[in-house]
């Protein structure tokens, strides 16, 4: 009884957990380059197993202990490209990210929609400076602007690159920084890769999970008060 408790919560706390996902997920359906979040869910054995070191380790059998979250990760399928005309948007079709500076160091982004400051210099729409080929910032001074002098960087294990807010990315230790194959489009921005219609499915399917865990959770609660309540009798 108490493990079904047990398995009634975790199952209340993934669902939580997906939930402030998918909420985050649609908040952005409308941001530029935006990459959805997605959630893999395992059950507690099956994280153990894939995470135990023991080479000794022999199944014995299965026993539910709820499911629990065992990552959380960035999808980067490409977003539809949206035809603008502006000459400071641009989008990337295919593989990288436009490389910026900020007081942090260099951040990543796929938010092509950018525009110049009083110097006439490419930044984004926070201000950061956006870096050219060089590793230096770009200053528009002649329509006459080569896209091939943005900089755009890939990375060899997409696993190791995290989201810092604002759009941006940031690659963590074992993500090697490479150049990429996509291509820049001027005049186009790319759209977020989130599906409303999906999203809103699975908050449904959410909201109906998470109340039932919450029943079960009420109904092993009245069943173990009840059981005190007749020991306390004997």
């Amino acid at each position: 009884m108490i493990r079904g408790l047990y398995t009634a919560g975790t199952g209340m706390i993934t669902q939580r957990k997906r939930l402030d996902v998918t909420v985050n997920n649609m908040a952005n359906v409308e941001t530029t380059g935006f990459k959805q979040d997605k959630l893999l869910v395992k059950s507690f054995a099956e994280i153990l197993i894939s995470r135990s070191d023991d080479a000794g380790y022999e199944n014995v059998g299965s026993v539910n202990n709820g499911v629990h979250v065992d990552e959380v990760f960035t999808d980067f399928v490409q977003g539809a490209l949206e035809q603008t005309d502006r000459l400071t948007d641009f989008a990337i079709q295919g593989e990288g990210f436009f490389a910026v500076n900020t007081p942090e160091g260099v951040r990543y982004t796929r938010d092509g929609s950018f525009q110049t400051d009083e110097n006439m210099q490419l930044v984004t729409g926070s201000g950061y400076p956006v870096l050219g080929m060089n590793g230096e910032p770009i200053y528009l001074t002649s329509v006459e602007f080569y896209v091939d002098l943005i900089q755009l960087t890939n990375f060899t294990n997409p696993e190791y690159v995290r989201k810092v807010g604002d759009n941006l990315y940031e690659g963590l230790e074992g993500a090697e920084p490479v150049m990429a194959g996509g291509k820049i489009r001027r005049g186009f921005l790319e759209g977020s890769n989130v599906d409303l219609v999906r999203q809103m499915t699975d908050m449904i399917e959410i909201t109906r999970a998470f109340e039932t865990n919450q029943k079960i959770a009420s109904i092993i609660d009245e069943s173990l008060g009840l059981a005190v309540k007749d020991i306390g009798r004997v």
